[in-house]
């Protein structure tokens, strides 16, 4: 089960700058339905496009398959078994789509309904009005004139823009371009060393703005990650609030 509590911010440069949290879990088994969980709350304020690091393979693979049944998250993953032209398309593919407004799943005007008890009348105009625009168009098309093109909307992005990667890949990307100018990032498993997370602060979040991360820690992690506090200029790396839509209302795209 995952823990929550308070929160703080570093540096004293209030919502503008890195804020960084941890999320609790009590075990492996229950951190995926957590980062699940967490993804379905942040988008109650908005779309979202964010990076989600693991340190494993394995995790990756786990990650891609349980995210991929959730209809309101897009998951751009890179490997390591991709070369450099498979990584930039996915990276391309991943800040396209971010870039693109989300729109809501369900979309249309709603209906229109008659007056009560004026259901015969309204009905009765309804079909009269309908036969005589069937009519008209009918006629049109005899002598020729052109109809009005038909708008289609196009297909509603998902809410959650994904990027899922490892700490290989942002490795082997390090140098060959800037940081990802993202806004939210999330550390499924903990890095192993500071130089790792120190990698995915630099490579994944911009330098302006509100800027959030979060680790998720499996119980027995709680040593290592303490190691971290101090490091990428935090004193202290606070317990995730309950309330994750209030925290990530300054990062929705």
């Amino acid at each position: 089960m995952a823990t929550s509590g308070s929160a703080s911010v570093d540096g004293g440069k209030g919502s503008g700058g890195l804020r960084q949290y941890y999320v609790a879990v009590g075990s492996t088994d229950v951190k995926m339905q957590t980062l699940i969980d967490l993804l379905l709350a942040m988008q109650a304020n908005g779309p979202h496009r964010l990076a989600v690091v693991c340190s494993s393979r394995d995790s990756l693979d786990l990650l891609i398959s349980s995210l991929a049944p959730i209809k309101s998250v897009a998951v751009h993953a890179m490997h390591s078994d991709m070369d450099d032209e498979n990584r930039k398309r996915v990276l391309s593919s991943f800040l396209t789509a971010a870039s693109t407004p989300a729109m809501p799943a369900i979309s249309g005007s709603a209906p229109i309904t008659a007056p009560a008890g004026a259901e015969g009348p309204q009905e009765g105009r309804a079909t009269s009005d309908r036969a005589e625009q069937e009519n008209a168009t009918e006629t049109s098309a005899e002598q020729g004139e052109s109809q009005p093109a038909v708008v289609r909307q196009p297909p509603p992005q998902p809410a959650a823009q994904v990027l899922a990667t490892t700490d290989v890949c942002l490795k082997a990307a390090e140098g060959q371009q800037q940081s990802l100018g993202l806004q939210l990032l999330i550390s499924y498993d903990l890095p192993a060393r500071k130089e790792l997370y120190t990698r995915r602060l630099s490579m994944v979040l911009g330098s302006r703005g509100p800027r959030i991360a979060v680790q998720f820690v499996v119980a027995g992690e709680m040593a290592g990650f303490r190691a971290l506090e101090g490091f990428a200029g935090s004193s202290t790396i606070d317990i995730m609030p309950v309330h994750v839509a209030d925290i990530v209302s300054g990062t929705a795209t």
